[in-house]
């Protein structure tokens, strides 16, 4: 189990960048159409590994392998306050089985993402998951998470409250 100052250490730097990065290109891959097609399916793909990671991160139901880190390592861990993110929506659990498909392993179960109907709806996914992660910054210690994560998520939240507002 890690101490709080090496989660606070974990989350400054990894959970940071796959936020950051997920939210980055996704933004990208969302509002301005790739013409390069190899650019294209790059960004999906670093799209695809960054959700992934994410999915596996803030899933209240998954189990961390050994060294691995979840939102749960963040929440407190005891007593009656103890805090719990709820399940992942439907959409988020489809979204990590296919990329689990897609970029975990060379499978017969990845999809064609040259048909419209199989394309990551990028923009749900973004939401859904900018959710999440404004509720896990608000339930995580602060003595765990890294005020800079929050300050990303808050960011994150502002954006896209005036893209919708």
């Amino acid at each position: 189990m890690l101490s709080d100052k090496e989660l606070v250490k974990y989350s400054e730097e990894d959970l940071f960048y796959e936020i950051w990065m997920l939210f980055g290109i996704g933004e990208v891959l969302a509002r301005s159409p790739v013409t390069s097609e190899i650019f294209r399916y790059a960004l999906i793909e670093s799209f695809v590994i960054h959700l992934h990671t994410l999915i596996l991160f803030l899933n209240p139901a998954g189990k961390a392998k050994a060294g691995g880190v979840t939102a749960a390592h963040f929440l407190d861990r005891a007593g009656k306050g103890k805090k719990k993110l709820p399940a992942l929506s439907a959409a988020l659990r489809k979204a990590g089985a296919q990329a689990h498909k897609d970029v975990g392993h060379f499978t017969a179960g990845r999809i064609s993402r040259a048909l419209p109907e199989n394309a990551w709806d990028v923009r749900k996914l973004l939401d859904d998951l900018k959710k999440r992660l404004t509720l896990f910054a608000q339930l995580a210690s602060e003595t765990r998470l890294h005020p800079n994560v929050k300050k990303l998520v808050d960011s994150i939240s502002r954006s896209a409250d005036e893209k919708t507002g």
